[in-house]
């Protein structure tokens, strides 16, 4: 079982090192990553041959300008759970970003996905470097949120399932990827 967890960077760059995280082992599917400190300098995270997750926040002012997904963009996959949110506090100042190709949904039939950007610094932003797609059955709807900014330059395919977008709150959303 894995836990809810902080990430420290105590150890190396990997999202798998037990040692990088508050709890052990690593936050999975169905649990909470958060973010909200320098992470030993450590900050752009290696998801090796893949990671789940249900939600990622980022907090604090103290969260550093994390990249999730090393190599070259859309190299590794982000796995996201079909009820799971990322969010953006209003305190975080630095934009964060997702290097990984995120793949959303491990369940089947109609879900919606949350990505709330409530940073209140001017320039930050939430930024997907690589595309999203779904592997199971259903409308998987991502719904953009909150007052910050946020950028999705990967492409938005519909794999197995189809891929919706919303957009809510004052945020820019900006999309310049194919799909």
């Amino acid at each position: 079982h894995a836990a809810n967890a902080t990430w420290n960077g105590s150890v190396d760059a990997n999202w798998a090192t037990t040692g990088n995280w508050s709890a052990s082992p690593v936050p999975g599917i169905t649990d909470t990553a958060t973010f909200n400190n320098a992470g030993n300098g450590r900050t752009t995270i290696s998801l090796g041959s893949g990671a789940p997750i249900k939600n990622i926040v980022f907090d604090t002012a103290n969260a550093a300008a994390y990249t999730i997904g090393a190599g070259t963009v859309g190299s590794e996959t982000l796995f996201m759970d079909g009820s799971g949110v990322f969010t953006v506090n209003a305190t975080v100042t630095h934009s964060e970003t997702f290097n990984a190709l995120l793949s959303v949904s491990a369940v089947n039939g109609d879900r919606t996905l949350g990505f709330t950007n409530n940073s209140v610094t001017p320039g930050q932003s939430l930024n997907f470097a690589a595309g999203m797609t779904t592997p199971v059955t259903g409308t998987k709807t991502i719904s953009i949120n909150g007052s910050g900014n946020t950028s999705i330059s990967g492409a938005i395919t519909n794999g197995t399932g189809v891929l919706a977008l919303t957009k809510n709150g004052t945020g820019t959303l900006s999309l310049s990827g194919g799909g």
